[in-house]
């Protein structure tokens, strides 16, 4: 009797199943982003026309993580994938990043940036994680009131 049913567990984790469309485009974005990478330092290095527009998409990147990130308060798991896909996103840049300033002859900006991404590998996936965590304690039960107040317009 203790135990939730099958139906109240789908409906627990129905955020879930509705931002795997949003998870996967941001995955899209990811990989864009990276592969654009790799093939900059083959290419053109950080001053060529790829580079310029891969700097111009990298912050969408944040901007999807953080749309992610606060949009699935409501589902422990979307959250819990959300920040896993940000840490399976920054330990590449470790590498990428700094070896693209490094094949542009830019040495001492590639070991800084390879500093800078080893601490934002660990950083930023623990704020965000530490943010979710404070508001789904926080206004636990109110999010859903609120999203039936509005959808009930």
């Amino acid at each position: 009797q203790g135990q939730p049913s099958r139906v109240e567990e789908e409906e627990e984790e129905l955020p879930a199943a509705v931002f795997a469309r949003v998870t996967c485009v941001t995955t899209i974005l990811l990989v864009y982003v990276c592969v654009s990478m790799v093939a900059s330092i083959f290419t053109t290095g950080v001053h060529g026309n790829l580079s310029q527009i891969e700097y111009c998409v990298y912050p969408l990147c944040f901007t999807a993580f953080t749309g992610l990130i606060f949009g699935a308060l409501d589902s422990e798991a979307a959250g819990r994938r959300t920040i896993k896909l940000m840490r399976a996103w920054w330990i590449p840049q470790i590498v990428i990043v700094p070896y693209l300033y490094w094949t542009s002859d830019m040495y001492v900006d590639a070991v800084l940036l390879f500093i800078g991404f080893s601490i934002n590998s660990i950083f930023w996936p623990w704020l965000f994680g530490a943010m979710r965590e404070i508001l789904r304690k926080r206004y636990q039960g109110s999010r859903t009131a609120w999203s039936q107040h509005y959808t009930s317009r």
